[in-house]
């Protein structure tokens, strides 16, 4: 407007204006806290989950089936002739003790064979099918929209589709950028995400001042100010309503069951103690030790000359009272069994009641 006086009217107006940008921006920045931390706590729950229905089957599989190779090879080594009469004494119950039980069937509660057919079945070994499931599963935690809401968000998103659909691009480097955009338009409508469309308009606007514009007259002025006014205030209403659904899914997730579970590893993670990632590591560690053991009897039977971690294993000194597998899978750093390690497991995923975690010591003038 350059030095020409502005009027009371046309001040009013770009201070309600300022007002309710300053609201505009904060309300986005709280909303990219909130979903920030949402998909955090989303991220952190399906990798545990990845973790609980994946990985802790997988290696319990291994394990077992290791455990019944054992079996076979202490049976051979029964018969065989280039072993001693003497080292075969006790080989039945190594046999009872490795083959008594079975671990998968313990937590699972079914055969491995039936597991594996469903896991098939159901596609669980694809990236798309982990992708889905868990996109599936926070859906039910989520507060739809109303539908005054959808139809604002649509307008806002057919603003932009219009905009940056790769068909409009005019060179191959624009329309690749285009349809990059394109997947982040359609994913934030489909999640109703008013604030990443307005990110986006905000981001590539082309929106030009009122000086920019040429616009001196007062009354154009006004007027300009008046639908500006008018649209960021139902954009501050839309962000509001969007900023409490977020806050409720937030709360809905963090209740859920699986939240309280996530809760709870987190907290034994933070003091120091037992953890899902660290029974798998305990369970990885089980495995690669039974896998010695394996190659050690499998040179034993070979060679008929008893290798030092099968001595180990056969307890053959004075000290010789009676097998333990619990005992012998453990270390100095308190390694459990393979039974340990799944009752502690299920203890895990069962209680959901929320722990108060040990209070910290406070340090410092009170």
């Amino acid at each position: 407007m350059g030095n020409v006086e502005k009027s009371s009217v046309v001040v009013q107006k770009e201070q309600e204006l300022l007002q309710l940008q300053k609201k505009r921006k904060k309300l986005l920045t709280q909303l990219k806290r909130n979903q920030t931390t949402l998909e955090k706590l989303k991220t952190g729950i399906t990798k545990m989950q990845r973790q609980v229905a994946g990985r802790v089957p997988d290696l319990v599989m291994e394990i077992q089936r290791c455990k019944d190779r054992l079996v076979e090879l202490f049976r051979k080594a029964k018969t065989s002739k280039k072993i001693a009469e003497e080292e075969k004494e006790g080989l039945d119950e190594f046999i009872e003790v490795f083959d008594e039980q079975n671990p998968f069937e313990m937590l699972f509660g079914m055969s491995m064979e039936d597991f594996e057919a469903q896991r098939e079945q159901a596609g669980h070994n694809t990236d798309e099918f982990d992708r889905q499931k868990a996109f599936e599963f926070f859906k039910e935690f989520e507060t739809p929209a109303k539908e005054e809401d959808q139809r604002e968000i649509r307008k806002a998103f057919i603003r932009l589709a219009n905009r940056f659909h790769p068909d409009k691009a005019k060179s191959n480097k624009e329309k690749e950028q285009f349809h990059e955009l394109m997947q982040q338009i359609n994913s934030a409508y489909q999640r109703h995400d008013l604030a990443t469309l307005i990110r986006l308009e905000e981001q590539y606007s082309d929106k030009k001042t009122l000086m920019e514009q040429g616009v001196k007259e007062e009354g154009a002025i006004i007027d300009i100010l008046d639908i500006e006014i008018d649209r960021i205030s139902r954009e501050v209403q839309l962000l509001d309503n969007q900023l409490n659904r977020a806050k409720e899914e937030l709360k809905s997730v963090r209740a859920s069951d699986v939240g309280k579970a996530y809760k709870m590893e987190q907290d034994a993670m933070k003091y120091g103690e037992a953890s899902s990632e660290e029974m798998i590591e305990s369970l990885e560690q089980q495995k690669e030790e039974l896998e010695e053991v394996e190659k050690a009897m499998q040179v034993y039977l070979k060679t008929g000359e008893m290798p030092e971690l099968i001595r180990e294993l056969f307890f053959l000194d004075e000290e010789y009272e009676e097998f333990d597998e619990a005992n012998y899978f453990m270390d100095d750093g308190g390694f459990l069994s393979v039974e340990d390690l799944l009752g502690a497991f299920e203890d895990l995923m069962d209680d959901y009641e929320e722990e108060e975690p040990p209070q910290k010591r406070k340090t410092g003038k009170r």
